[in-house]
């Protein structure tokens, strides 16, 4: 399974609406466990597949996604369907489900 990804790593930082340095922190490998929160993120603004983004957890050391979970459905299905991190937590909130980040 692979994949092309055009996006500069500003873009891919900016789309996943976290910290700049923090972003840039993670392309680097200076920090190596992200959240499993910013990790989706991240994986959302990449327009990672969920077979994609579960690998990416795995390599954060974060918890996968787990389908029966409400929130962790939710996220599943925003890959699915290639929705930006904003479009993302707006679906959390109508679901009361909280938010990806922040």
């Amino acid at each position: 399974m692979g994949f092309f990804i055009s996006l500069t790593k500003a873009e891919a930082v900016r789309r996943s609406n976290l910290d700049q340095v923090y972003g840039y922190h993670i392309f680097s490998g200076y920090k190596k466990s992200p959240s499993k929160e910013k990790a989706l993120a991240l994986a959302l603004a990449l327009g990672l597949s969920p077979e994609e983004a579960q690998r990416l957890l795995y390599y954060a050391g974060a918890k996968q996604l787990y389908v029966r979970d409400p929130w962790d459905s939710v996220v599943w299905y925003a890959l699915e369907h290639r929705l930006s991190v904003g479009e993302t937590n707006e679906l959390l909130e109508k679901l009361n489900a909280g938010r990806l980040l922040g």
